[in-house]
C-alpha cells in the first residue's frame, strides 16, 4: 500500500493556533528551494479521501489511513464499482505494475454534502505508479481519470508559489460549487 503524503503549508503560521500564514517566511527549506519552479494547484475538495489500489492483478480501495471506514452506502457503491470490467481497465493501463489512484469521494453524508450531489462521485487528483516510484503528470491524470469513469480535480492555478498565493488570496470561486 502507499500512503499519500500531504504537502506541508509553504509558509509558517503567524501563530501556531491560527490558520493565518506569513508569506514572507517559508515553513521548510526544501519548499524555499523550489519556490520558483512551476507548481500546479487543484481545487481543495471537501470530501472523503479515497484511494484505489491495484496490486498488479486486483483492485481494492482504502482511505487516508487503515482506520478509514467505508460502510453502508459508500461500501455498497464502491463494491459495485469494482467489477471485472473495471479491473480490466486497470490491467490495460498498468499491466502488472502496482499503482494507486488518489482522490476525494463526494456524496450523501460526506462533509455535509457540501456540493449537493445525489450520488457518490470520485475526483482523482494523483496517479502513482508504485512499481516505478513515480507520480504521473497532471495531463496524464486527466486522460486516465476519464478512462476509469472518474472526474478530475479541477486545476485552479499554475505558477510559482508566489503567483499561486496571489490567486488564492483573490478568493476565486469554486469550480465545483460556485455558490
Amino acid at each position: 500500500m502507499h500512503n499519500y503524503h500531504k504537502i506541508v503549508s509553504p509558509w509558517k503560521r503567524t501563530d501556531p493556533k491560527s490558520k493565518t500564514v506569513n508569506t514572507e517566511v517559508f515553513s521548510d527549506e526544501y519548499i524555499e528551494m523550489l519556490k520558483d519552479i512551476k507548481w500546479i494547484g487543484t481545487e481543495k475538495i471537501d470530501g472523503e479521501n479515497l484511494n484505489f489500489y491495484y496490486d498488479g492483478n486486483h483492485v481494492s480501495y482504502c482511505g487516508h489511513t487503515e482506520r478509514s471506514d467505508f460502510s453502508g452506502e459508500k461500501k455498497a457503491w464502491l463494491d459495485a464499482l469494482i467489477t471485472p470490467e473495471f479491473e480490466s481497465i486497470f490491467e490495460q493501463v498498468f499491466g502488472e505494475k502496482e499503482a494507486m489512484i488518489h482522490g476525494e469521494l463526494l456524496g450523501p453524508k460526506i462533509q455535509s454534502n457540501l456540493y449537493d450531489v445525489s450520488d457518490f462521485k470520485f475526483y482523482a487528483f494523483d496517479i502513482y505508479n508504485k512499481t516505478d516510484n513515480v507520480f504521473w503528470k497532471q495531463e496524464v491524470v486527466d486522460i486516465y481519470a476519464k478512462q476509469f469513469g472518474f472526474e478530475r480535480a479541477p486545476l485552479v492555478a499554475t505558477g510559482t508559489i508566489d503567483e499561486i498565493a496571489a490567486i488564492v488570496k483573490s478568493a476565486p470561486a469554486s469550480k465545483l460549487n460556485p455558490k
